[in-house]
C-alpha cells in the first residue's frame, strides 16, 4: 500500500493559484485596454495639420462689464442738464467781462479798409453781419456787440450744427457731416438718431483714454484751425482794443485775453460734442439797437440715449438779452443797472461821473482778476 506524500501536494496548489493570479491580472489588463482603446474610438479626432490663418476664429478681447453690445456703452461722461448750463453760462461770462475790459468805447476817426471784408470772413451770413456791423461801430453799443459776436462765432466754431470754414472740429467731422442728404434742422427727422448715434461713437472713438470714459478734450491736430479762428477774430476786434480798462499789472493783454477764453470756450464745446445728448444754441433774437444777446439759449434735442424729444427742451434764463441803453457796471456776480433817467440823475449828484465809474471799473478789474486768476490756477 502506497501513502502520498503531503509535501507534493502543497506544491501542486500553490502552482494552480498562481497560474490563477496570472490569468485574472491578464483579463484585468485586457480589460483596462479595452476600456482606453474604446475612448479614444468614440473621441472626435483632431486634424494635425496646422490650421489656416484665414479660417482661425479671433480671439476674444475681455472688456470690462461684459461685452459691448448698447450704445450706452460708448458714452462718454458729459454731466447733467445742469452742468451743461452752468458750464455754457461760464463760457459766456468769460467773453462778457472780456469785452467790457478791453475794447474802448471811443469814436473811430476813420474804418479800416479791410472791416468789411474781415467781418464778412467770419462767416455770419448778410443778415446778421449787416445787423451786427453798425452796432460795433457805434460807441454806445460795441462793447455788448463785441461780446455777442465772439461768442457767437467761437462757439458755433465747436458745434455740429453750424459747421463752417471756421469750424474747429476734426476735419473729418467737417467734411462728413455737410456731405450727408440729411441735416440736424429739422429735429423731427429720423435721422437725428442716426446722427447723435454716430457723433457718440465717433467721439469715443477719438478719447484715446477709454478708462473711466472721460469727456473728450481739445485735440491737438485741431490747432492751426484754433489759430486761424484767433486771426479772424482780431481781425475785426484788435482796431478796437485797449488796456485802459485794466490794472496796469494785468499780465494779459487783448490778445492773449481773447486767446484764453477763447480756447476755455473750444474745450467746453468739445465736452458738448462728446455728450451722450443732443445739444444746439439758440441765437435768436438777432442783435438790434434795441436788444443784444450775450448768452445764447441753450435746447437739448434728445435724450442720453439719442432718442430725439417731440419737442425741444428749452433752459429758464436763457438766452439772455441786454439792452443797449442800460449802463452795466460789471462786477462778478453784481450787475447795477440804471435807466437813462436814474443815470442822468446819478451824473448830476456826483458831477463826477466819469471819474467815478473809471474807480467802479477799476475795483471790479481787481476782483474780476483775482476771480480769473484762481479759476486758471484751478485749472491748471
Amino acid at each position: 500500500m502506497t501513502t502520498p506524500v503531503q509535501g507534493t501536494s502543497f506544491r501542486d496548489g500553490a502552482i494552480a493559484a498562481s497560474v490563477g493570479l496570472v490569468v485574472g491580472l491578464l483579463l484585468c489588463a485586457l480589460g483596462v485596454w479595452c476600456t482606453i482603446e474604446w475612448q479614444r474610438r468614440t473621441r472626435p479626432k483632431e486634424d494635425s495639420r496646422p490650421s489656416s490663418p484665414r479660417i482661425r476664429p479671433p480671439p476674444r478681447i475681455a472688456v470690462a462689464g461684459g461685452p459691448m453690445t448698447r450704445i450706452t456703452d460708448f458714452h462718454l461722461w458729459g454731466g447733467g442738464d445742469g452742468s451743461v448750463k452752468r458750464g455754457l453760462e461760464r463760457e459766456c461770462w468769460h467773453f462778457e467781462h472780456h469785452a467790457d475790459r478791453f475794447y474802448h468805447e471811443d469814436a473811430l476817426s476813420e474804418i479800416p479798409d479791410n472791416f468789411d471784408a474781415a467781418l464778412e470772413r467770419l462767416c455770419l451770413g448778410e443778415a446778421v453781419t449787416a445787423a451786427i456791423k453798425p452796432l460795433i461801430l457805434d460807441p454806445k453799443t460795441r462793447v455788448l456787440a463785441i461780446n455777442h459776436l465772439l461768442v457767437r462765432v467761437v462757439l458755433s466754431s465747436v458745434s455740429v450744427h453750424s459747421i463752417g470754414p471756421l469750424s474747429v472740429l476734426p476735419s473729418f467731422v467737417n467734411d462728413f457731416i455737410p456731405s450727408l442728404p440729411v441735416t440736424y434742422k429739422d429735429v423731427h427727422d429720423p435721422s437725428l438718431l442716426a446722427l447723435t448715434t454716430w457723433r457718440v461713437i465717433t467721439a469715443y472713438l477719438m478719447q484715446p483714454v477709454k478708462l473711466h470714459r472721460p469727456p473728450l478734450t481739445t485735440q491737438e491736430y485741431v490747432e492751426p484751425q484754433i489759430q486761424a479762428l484767433l486771426a479772424a477774430l482780431n481781425d475785426v476786434v484788435k482796431v478796437f482794443a485797449t488796456q485802459d480798462r485794466v490794472r496796469k499789472d494785468c499780465p494779459f493783454t487783448q490778445e492773449t485775453h481773447l486767446e484764453r477764453v477763447t480756447r476755455s470756450a473750444i474745450e467746453w464745446g468739445f465736452q458738448i460734442f462728446s455728450h451722450p445728448a443732443e445739444w444746439k444754441l439758440i441765437w435768436e433774437p438777432e442783435p438790434t439797437y434795441e436788444q443784444i444777446l450775450i448768452y445764447p439759449g441753450l435746447a437739448k434735442l434728445s435724450d442720453e440715449n439719442a432718442e430725439p424729444y417731440e419737442e425741444p427742451q428749452m433752459f429758464q434764463d436763457l438766452p439772455e438779452v441786454r439792452d443797449p441803453h442800460e449802463v452795466v457796471i460789471h462786477i462778478p456776480a453784481v450787475d447795477v443797472k440804471r435807466s437813462p433817467e436814474k443815470q442822468k440823475k446819478f451824473e448830476e449828484e456826483k458831477k463826477k461821473d466819469d471819474d467815478y465809474i473809471r474807480m467802479l471799473r477799476e475795483d471790479a478789474a481787481v476782483q474780476f482778476d483775482q476771480a480769473l486768476g484762481a479759476w486758471y490756477h484751478y485749472e491748471d
